[in-house]
């Protein structure tokens, strides 16, 4: 069994910002778990109770940046709903062809918003001094291939069906495709083609 606790007082500054109330803008959603038979103390994702450090041993810049990646996926998601296309621009391209750096793109209410900063932090990507998502590798859609790393992270644990052009390969997938016909009432257990894909 466990429980939630709040900070306790004197610990490291860093700590304190990683266990700020969820609804602060700032810190995104990451609790301090005790489990009540060992004693320990736990950092724990608020959205899907991932494990990420013990609260102790966890080194601070670890639990910030894991924090800031949680802040990001919910600002994400509180953007892009599954079924929502997302949209993305080739900004550079290596002489040798194995980098490059694409931008992301979503329309919301009519304006475009853009979105490189957010999905980095979401992802892990370490920010650059240039515009657009880094992504190494050829021989394959890298915008394509970026959206669908989006969807696993903000969409992992699957989503519910979104109905008629739901985007979930379960509705193309044999052998049984009748089986996944759209409806609400079905959850994919799989997120990876929560978000869809266009080039501008």
């Amino acid at each position: 069994m466990t429980t939630r606790i709040r900070n306790t007082a004197g610990k490291d500054s860093a700590y304190t910002l990683a266990l700020s109330t969820k609804n602060s803008p700032q810190h995104g959603h990451v609790y301090a778990v005790k489990n009540e038979k060992t004693g320990r103390t736990w950092l724990v994702s608020g959205h899907n109770t991932e494990l990420i450090g013990n609260y102790d041993t966890t080194p601070p810049a670890y639990v910030i940046a894991r924090v800031s990646q949680e802040w990001a996926r919910d600002q994400l998601r509180d953007t892009l709903k599954p079924g929502d296309t997302v949209y993305t621009t080739l900004n550079h391209v290596s002489s040798s062809g194995m980098f490059r750096r694409i931008g992301v793109r979503a329309i919301v209410n009519n304006e475009p918003q853009y979105l490189d900063g957010l999905v980095m932090l979401a992802l892990g990507i370490k920010r650059g001094d240039k515009e657009g998502v880094p992504m190494g590798g050829c021989g394959m859609d890298m915008g394509f291939a970026l959206v669908y790393d989006l969807s696993q992270a903000l969409y992992g644990e699957g989503f519910k069906c979104t109905g008629k052009n739901c985007p979930s390969n379960d509705h193309s997938n044999p052998p049984y495709p009748d089986r996944y016909a759209p409806g609400p009432a079905m959850h994919h257990n799989s997120g990876d083609y929560a978000l869809k894909h266009r080039w501008l």
